[in-house]
């Protein structure tokens, strides 16, 4: 629903990320950018046409971008809503994230009527007795009123507004608070999200499907264990699904269980962003088979070197030579063509990888470390002598 730029200020890397979103995804999108430092945010549109000529009074937060783009998700869902929040934001030039927030409540109370242009609402007028003034006209005399002109009429009276086909009266909004800086809801944060039940004879209780998402505390476990009259390790899942899409693969399917896929999930959100990006990039070469696997691999990230700001051979290329040169070589002699040819033979040399999530070793190597030159037989030979 919103879409916005996010920039990191020491490098200027950036990425478009649209909301609202899943706080791992959100993450994830960042990684892969290599944006691991401070960063601005820009938005830079909307899929709701109300919010397009607004300008915010303060710089957007996050949470606040997140939880606006989530509202409006919801308001968009039904034609009506989405014409009122119109009708209600169009007054605006300037607006705050706050009042933007808080302008997605109450819309119930603006009337919203099917009506193209000032004629037809001119005829909704008429039939529903909206004006004061025709009260005394006899009714078989109606046909004789121009019904635009008592539709603009009307229409300047309610300070009313046609959008897609629809007539809003914004006039008859009132004002709510229900947003005064803590947010009514956060960021979604779960890594897997399941529908799960519990099995009667050879098949799923549907009829009793709960979701669930992970990592789960002990006592929403304990909850779903009373409804269903079994411990986590009897219960099955219908559908699963995964943040970031990262981990949506062969693996996850092939748990054990839930009490395995959440001791995954409690051990990965317990990890720092570098820690989680370093998963992902093991993952990415190793490619587990099954989630014992993946706890395999979140158990042995310290045999691995990891460098989140080298995101392509250009990259490492540049920062194998700065550990390598003296401090005072003059870089600009060097081509970024020759930059990213360097890092490509010194990740061959070496065997480390080039990942989505930037450069890794392999188990027990090094990314920057002298390559040596390899002897010959006739120097080995020599050197005998």
């Amino acid at each position: 629903m919103i879409t916005a730029k996010i920039t990191e200020k020491d490098s200027g890397r950036y990425e478009y990320i649209s909301f609202p979103v899943n706080k791992y995804s959100f993450n994830d999108q960042l990684d892969r950018a290599g944006i691991f430092g401070e960063y601005t945010v820009e938005i830079s549109g909307y899929a709701h046409d109300g919010l397009d000529n607004i300008e915010f009074t303060d710089k957007p937060d996050i949470n606040e971008l997140n939880f606006l783009a989530k509202r409006l998700k919801e308001i968009c869902a039904d034609k009506c809503m989405s014409i009122a929040y119109y009708s209600v934001i169009s007054q605006h030039e300037h607006i705050s994230m706050t009042e933007a927030i808080n302008c997605t409540y109450g819309l119930d109370a603006v009337p919203v009527y099917p009506c193209k242009n000032a004629e037809e609402y001119g005829t909704v007028v008429l039939e529903n007795d909206f004006l004061e003034e025709p009260e005394e006209i006899p009714y078989e005399l109606y046909d004789l009123l121009d019904n635009e002109k008592v539709g603009k009429l009307m229409q300047e009276r309610e300070g009313g507004v046609f959008v897609d086909g629809y007539y809003a009266v914004s006039s008859s909004y009132e004002p709510q608070l229900v947003y005064d800086g803590v947010l009514p809801e956060t960021m979604d944060e779960w890594l897997f999200k399941l529908e799960v039940t519990v099995m009667d004879g050879d098949g799923p209780v549907e009829d009793m499907l709960e979701t669930l998402t992970l990592p789960a505390g002990e006592e929403r476990i304990k909850e779903l264990e009373d409804k269903f009259g079994k411990p986590v390790s009897e219960w099955v899942w219908l559908s699963l699904g995964s943040e970031p899409c990262t981990f949506d693969n062969d693996s996850i399917n092939n748990a054990k269980g839930v009490e395995q896929l959440n001791e995954l999930a409690i051990t990965l959100s317990g990890m720092s962003r570098i820690e989680l990006a370093k998963f992902k990039a093991v993952m990415e070469t190793e490619q587990p088979q099954d989630v014992s696997g993946m706890i395999d691999i979140s158990a042995s990230l310290d045999d691995y070197e990891f460098d989140p700001s080298a995101i392509d051979f250009k990259d490492y290329g540049e920062k194998y030579l700065s550990e390598m040169l003296p401090p005072d070589f003059d870089r600009t002699v060097i081509s970024d063509g020759v930059t990213a040819c360097l890092g490509r033979n010194i990740s061959e040399k070496n065997g480390s990888q080039m990942t989505g999530y930037g450069m890794l070793s392999s188990a027990g190597g090094h990314i920057y470390s002298m390559i040596e030159a390899e002897q010959t037989q006739q120097q080995g030979q020599m050197m005998s002598l």
